[in-house]
């Protein structure tokens, strides 16, 4: 009759006893595998990243987007259509108040329909070519 009394029901959420796991026994010894890393996170670390880069000053350190961002400033600078849209269309994401189109807007100093035609001609003739050369 005491092997009756003893007896375990074995059923969902109740394992046999002799296949538990033991008091201190770990369940997952390595412990939880590290989860890949996802592209917000790896963009996050490469970008952000220091660089030495030397100028007329001396050597210093800077981020790599900054890095990224000079380049891209230098080659606008030299003639380069499609750095100086990239440029542009970052400077309207970045500083979408400009203070010089608030300040315009103070004094008065607007631009006419024909100076606006001639900009939107500009930027067609910009966006144009960056779409060719890329």
């Amino acid at each position: 009759m005491g092997s009756q009394d003893t007896v375990y029901e074995v059923g969902y959420g109740k394992p046999p006893v002799r296949t538990r796991f033991k008091p201190g026994q770990s369940g997952n010894p390595r412990g939880r595998p590290k989860g890949a890393k996802s592209l917000n996170t790896i963009v996050r670390e490469t970008l952000g990243g220091k660089l030495a880069v030397r100028t007329s000053e001396g050597t210093r350190k800077i981020s790599k987007i900054e890095a990224v961002l000079q380049k891209t400033l230098e080659k606008a600078l030299k003639g380069d259509a499609r750095a100086q849209f990239e440029l542009m269309k970052l400077w309207r994401v970045a500083v979408p108040d400009a203070p010089e189109a608030a300040d315009a807007a103070e004094n008065g100093a607007s631009l006419s329909s024909a100076d606006l035609a001639i900009l939107a001609a500009f930027e067609a003739q910009l966006t144009e070519q960056a779409g060719v050369r890329s």
